[in-house]
C-alpha cells in the first residue's frame, strides 16, 4: 500500500505475451514449466488488457496492433503493427518499449527496443533472448533479460544497458552447476529489487532469488544474490513487495493457492504467514492496485471466474503496528551494525516493513455470468485497474475498475 499496504502496489512496468497475428481469448497464464518447452510462463500482466507506463496508455486493438496515446486526452497512434511482436515491456517512464520479435513465448527470440516518441527502433538487438513484462531498472537505462546459449541451451541472466553492445552486457545470474535451470527475471514495482523465478525443466515447482538493488535511481545489480526460497518444494510466484516483504502466490500447503507474506530479512519459509489464505476456489492470479488493495482472481468449482478485492480491516491500527515493527527492526539492525536501509514511509508507503497480517475481503468486481477474465493490469500507486473479459457471446470487452469506490466503466479508446 502506498499509504498502507502499498506494499500491495500494482505493477507499473506492465507488458505481456501476445500471440502474433491476432488477439485470442485465453485464460490468464499460470506459472508453469514443461519438459517439452522448458521456459517459465509467468502469471504476468498482459497486453490483452490496457496498461500504462509513465504518462502514456498502451493497448492492443482487435487486429493485434499495439497502440499508444499520451495522457488521458491524447490522440492514439500505432506503435507496433500486428504480427510483429509477442512480448512487450515498456520502460517505467514510458519512453521506450522493449519487445520480442518472435511467434510465441515458448522459445527464445530477438529483442528490440522502440522509441515511443518517434516510433523508431534503437540499434540494439538481443539475439536468443527472453524478457519478462517488467524487466526495466527504474533509472530507465536498461533491463534484465535471459539469454540462451545456442550450443547447449544453458540460460543466463544479463543486464542490457541502452546503446551497449550485447556482448558487453553484464552477467547477473548463472548457476554453473545447474545448466538445466530456467530463469525469468524482473524488477520489482518499487525498483528496489531484481527478482528471479527459477524452474527445473521436469518440475512445475520454482524457486525465488533476488538482489537488493539498494537505490532505484542507481541500482546495484552487482550486489549479492539472495536465495529467498531454498528448494523446489512448491510453486512460488512474485506478485509484488512492500519494502522488505514479498507477496508470493504459492501452492505450498495450499493446493488451491494462497498469498504468503515473505519477510526477506527472515529466510524461513515455515514462518511466513498467509496474507490471503486458501479458499474453496482455485486462485488463478493476483494483482495489487491503489494504496491498500489486492485483487485475487479465482475459478470456482463450476468453472466461473470470480474477482475479489481485499484490503486491511483497520488501517489506523495497521499504521500503529507497522511503526512499532519499524522501530524494533531499526534497533536490531543498529545493534548488529547492519547498515542496510529500513524501507518504510517512503514512496511505497507504510507497509515497507509490514506486519504479519491477513487482508480481508472488501468487495467483488463485476464479472457477468458466463464471462471469463482473460487479462488484468493495474496502475502503480493509483486506484484504477484495467481488465478484459471474454463475454458469453464470444466477444471481448475491456473495463476500468476503481477499487476504492467500485465504479466500473468500459475502457474508452480515443481514435
Amino acid at each position: 500500500m502506498q499509504a498502507i499496504v502499498r506494499g500491495l502496489g500494482a505493477s507499473a512496468l506492465i507488458g505481456g505475451v501476445l500471440s502474433a497475428g491476432a488477439l485470442v481469448a485465453q485464460a490468464p497464464a499460470t506459472l508453469s514449466v514443461s519438459s517439452q518447452t522448458p521456459s517459465i510462463q509467468l502469471t504476468s500482466p498482459s497486453t490483452l488488457a490496457p496498461f500504462r507506463a509513465g504518462g502514456r496508455f498502451f493497448y492492443v486493438n482487435a487486429s493485434g496492433e499495439l497502440r499508444v496515446r499520451d495522457g488521458d486526452k491524447g490522440i492514439e497512434r500505432g506503435l507496433l503493427p500486428a504480427g510483429t511482436f509477442s512480448t512487450v515491456a515498456p520502460s517505467p517512464d514510458g519512453k521506450y518499449v522493449a519487445y520480442a520479435v518472435g511467434p510465441t513465448h515458448s522459445g527464445p527470440y530477438d529483442v528490440r527496443i522502440r522509441d515511443v516518441q518517434n516510433g523508431r527502433d534503437l540499434p540494439d538487438v538481443l539475439h536468443l533472448a527472453r524478457i519478462s513484462p517488467a524487466p526495466w531498472s527504474h533509472d530507465n537505462k536498461g533491463f534484465l533479460y535471459v539469454r540462451e546459449d545456442a550450443s547447449d541451451g544453458r540460460q543466463r541472466v544479463y543486464y542490457h544497458g541502452l546503446g551497449r553492445e550485447p556482448a558487453k552486457d553484464a552477467l547477473i545470474l548463472s548457476q554453473f552447476d545447474h545448466p538445466e535451470w530456467r530463469y525469468a527475471a524482473r524488477v520489482s514495482d518499487d525498483g528496489n529489487y531484481a527478482v528471479f523465478t527459477i524452474s527445473y525443466p521436469s518440475d512445475s515447482n520454482t524457486r525465488i532469488y533476488f538482489i537488493d538493488l539498494a537505490d532505484p535511481g542507481k541500482p546495484n545489480f552487482g550486489a549479492p544474490v539472495v536465495k529467498l526460497t531454498q528448494a523446489f518444494d512448491a510453486r512460488y510466484e512474485f506478485v509484488d513487495n512492500a519494502g522488505a516483504y514479498f507477496f508470493l502466490q504459492t501452492n505450498r500447503a495450499s493446493p488451491r493457492g494462497s498469498i504468503l507474506l515473505a519477510n526477506t530479512d527472515v529466510i524461513r519459509e515455515a514462518r511466513w504467514p498467509a496474507l490471503i489464505p486458501q479458499t474453496d476456489d482455485s486462485l488463478l492470479f493476483a494483482r495489487t492496485a491503489g494504496n491498500e488493495y489486492l485483487v485475487a482472481v479465482y475459478q470456482t468449482a463450476s468453472g466461473a471466474d470470480v474477482a475479489k478485492v481485499f484490503g486491511p480491516q483497520d488501517p489506523a491500527v495497521l499504521r500503529k503496528e507497522i511503526r512499532n515493527r519499524i522501530d524494533s527492526l531499526k534497533k536490531v539492525r543498529d545493534k548488529n551494525d547492519d547498515k542496510r536501509p529500513v524501507r518504510a514511509m517512503g514512496s511505497r508507503g507504510f507497509m515497507g516493513n509490514g506486519p504479519a497480517i491477513r487482508l480481508e475481503p472488501r468487495s467483488d468486481m463485476p464479472v457477468p455470468v458466463g464471462s471469463t477474465i482473460i487479462a488484468m493490469n493495474a496502475l502503480a500507486d493509483q486506484d484504477q485497474l484495467f481488465y478484459t473479459l471474454k463475454l458469453s457471446d464470444g466477444t471481448t470487452q475491456s473495463f476500468v475498475y476503481d477499487v476504492t469506490n467500485g465504479r466500473n466503466e468500459p475502457y474508452q479508446t480515443r481514435p
